[in-house]
Order: structure tokens, then C-alpha cells, then sequence
């Protein structure tokens, strides 16, 4: 990951371009220092509409409740940052590291995590409609009860996630190996795709 200046990358002019920089400029401070302008600026809200943060670290970023519709977080390093009920419809975010993040409740419809790391995320009530987990290392992510019908799922990592209640009905290219290396609750069992089943009891023992 690299720590260029968010600043020095171009932004899609768009009717709040200004407000965009403005806030790019907080981030160029440091995570730090944006977090505490945050902090003290709850109401405000944070649009960053086709942003580039394209290799970026921004590590423990406070971005809950932002609008980050179709920015480029393409191997940007996210580690632990708080993306809560943000809109990220439509981003770019193929071999970005979202470990332990906080997604719960995110727009992320059409969005593109393929070969991201959301090792132990929190993705909860989030709409993955017409999303690419394609070869994403989901181990340990929480996924319970997540809408993942027809999402595209090839090759994806699903070591020990909590898939229980989960929708997979239409999920792409789900195998039964990453079934069993799911955490499913039998008593909230995940809709699978024809074909698939789940793990018998004395597989989960």
C-alpha cells in the first residue's frame, strides 16, 4: 500500500466537487486527524462521489454513513476502518484490505471486491446486488442473514465466515467446499443453490 497524497489524484468534477477536495484535504492530514475533524462535525455530511483513493492507506478511516458511490479503492489498504451504512454502490475495490472493517449496513450493489481481503468484516444488513466477491479472502467475515443471491462468489474464501440465514440461492460459482468451510448456525440455515446442500451435524462437530 502506498501513502501518496490523496490530493495529488484527479476527482470527477461533479456538482460537489468542491466539497469533495475539501474533504480530501482533511484526509491528505492524516486518518488521525480527519477522525478528530469528524468527531467534531457529526452532522456534516461527507460526499466523496467517484473519490480516488486508488492505493491509498487509509487505515482506521472514519467513513460511517459517507457517500462514496463509485470511488476507487482499488488495493487501497482500509484496515479497521469504519465504512458503516456508507453508499458504496458502484466502487472500485479489487485487492483492497478491508480486514476487520465495519460495514454493516453499506450500499454496496454492483460493487467490485474482487480479490479484496475482508478477513473478519462486519457485513451485516448490506446489499451486495450485482456485486464481484471474485478470489475475495472473506475468512471469518460476518455475513449472516446478507443478501448474496446472484453474486458472483468464484473462488472466494469462505473459512469459518458466518454465512447462517445467509441468501446464496443465485449465488455464482459457490461449490460445496466453500460450504463446509463456512460457519453455518443449523438452526438459521443459508438458502443454497440448487445442487449444494448443507453440512450434516456430525460435519460441524
Amino acid at each position: 500500500m502506498t501513502n501518496e497524497k490523496v490530493t495529488d489524484k484527479p476527482l470527477r468534477n461533479d456538482e460537489r466537487g468542491m466539497e469533495n477536495r475539501a474533504y480530501l484535504l482533511l484526509i491528505n492530514d492524516g486518518v488521525t486527524a480527519f477522525n478528530a475533524w469528524r468527531k467534531q462535525n457529526l452532522t456534516a455530511e461527507l460526499g466523496l462521489i467517484h473519490a480516488n483513493f486508488k492505493g491509498t492507506n487509509l487505515s482506521g478511516v472514519n467513513l460511517k454513513e459517507a457517500d462514496l458511490k463509485g470511488g476507487d479503492f482499488r488495493n487501497a489498504d482500509l484496515i479497521g476502518a469504519d465504512i458503516s451504512d456508507a453508499n458504496l454502490s458502484g466502487a472500485k475495490l479489487s485487492d483492497a484490505n478491508l480486514t476487520d472493517a465495519l460495514l454493516r449496513g453499506a450500499n454496496l450493489r454492483n460493487t467490485n471486491f474482487g480479490g479484496a481481503t475482508l478477513s473478519n468484516a462486519d457485513l451485516r444488513e448490506v446489499d451486495f446486488t450485482g456485486s464481484n466477491l471474485r478470489g475475495a479472502n472473506l475468512k471469518g467475515a460476518k455475513l449472516r442473514d446478507v443478501n448474496l443471491d446472484g453474486v458472483a462468489l468464484w473462488a472466494a474464501d469462505f473459512g469459518d465466515a458466518d454465512i447462517s440465514g445467509a441468501d446464496l440461492t443465485n449465488a455464482l460459482g459457490l461449490t460445496q467446499d466453500q460450504i463446509h468451510a463456512a460457519y453455518i448456525n443449523l438452526g438459521f440455515p443459508p438458502k443454497l443453490p440448487k445442487g449444494l446442500n448443507l453440512p450434516k451435524l456430525e460435519d460441524t462437530l
